[in-house]
């Protein structure tokens, strides 16, 4: 499947999408921003579900290492675009306390990273 930066831009909205709902669902878990344990344990959770997420794309878009690096860059943008949009005027799209939204932008952030990591390393 040949794709663009268009395919990209949307994958990363959907992907922006799924994690929003994921951060805003575990709150009345407790298992984000509850403390250093929880929040360990969601990064190495968020850290493993992006190394498998970056692999499955591309596996399902055939794309080269130096191609996946940029797929998943313009979907890291896209996705980190959409977050400060909502962080700045759709806050509770990720929960109530402000306790757990600080902790879910640190899940962002850092899902990103992990996300671009994965894709270079995969990339070399």
């Amino acid at each position: 499947m040949a794709t663009t930066a268009g395919h990209w831009v949307g994958l990363g909205a959907v992907f922006w999408l799924v994690a929003a709902v994921a951060l805003r669902l575990a709150e009345p878990l407790g298992v984000v921003g509850a403390g250093a344990a929880p929040q360990a344990l969601a990064l190495a959770v968020v850290a493993a579900a992006l190394a498998v997420t970056v692999i499955a794309v591309q596996a399902l878009l055939r794309l080269s290492g130096a191609r996946l690096f940029e797929a998943v860059s313009v979907m890291t943008m896209t996705a980190l675009l959409l977050d400060g949009l909502a962080f700045s005027f759709a806050p509770g799209l990720y929960g109530n306390g402000e306790g757990h939204r600080l902790a879910a932008s640190a899940l962002v952030l850092w899902g990103g990273g992990v996300g671009m990591l994965v894709a270079w390393w995969r990339g070399r």
